[in-house]
């Protein structure tokens, strides 16, 4: 939840300051409007999209985790892997559910080098920031 609130609060500290794409967003945008008002004016389709696209990676997460469930003693924020399916998936012939391999974290090689003490204060200051993102978006 951390990493959403951080992509809400930037997202909307960039908008609310008139950062603009030079595209046209979706139909029907219309400029000058605070966030909460963009929202509402994204056609139904788009909302759901990002419903759907949200409840495909928790439903991955919590059929299919990678280790133990963070509810049951495992670590919070292990994910499974995009490009190599567990025995799960591949027992429920759901892999890959998009039809390519694609990894979510193209940076995990680059984890899997550093030492456990680095990843482990890597873990907390990001913790720590997303409880700051959570408390900024918020705060808007």
């Amino acid at each position: 939840h951390g990493r959403v609130a951080m992509a809400a609060f930037v997202g909307y500290c960039i908008q609310a300051n008139g950062v603009r794409f030079p595209w046209t967003p979706y139909p029907g945008f219309q400029d000058g409007l605070t966030p909460p008002e963009q929202w509402a004016n994204v056609p139904a389709a788009g909302k759901w999209q990002f419903f759907v696209f949200i409840g495909i990676l928790e439903a991955l997460g919590e059929c299919f985790p990678a280790g133990e469930h963070y509810m049951a003693g495992g670590r919070p924020g292990v994910y499974p892997s995009l490009t190599e399916p567990n025995d799960q998936m591949r027992a429920c012939g759901l892999y890959p559910p998009h039809g390519f391999n694609v990894d979510l974290l193209p940076f995990r090689a680059s984890l899997a080098k550093q030492d456990e003490a680095k990843r482990a204060r890597g873990r907390q200051v990001e913790i720590n920031n997303g409880r700051l993102d959570m408390l900024g978006i918020f705060s808007l």
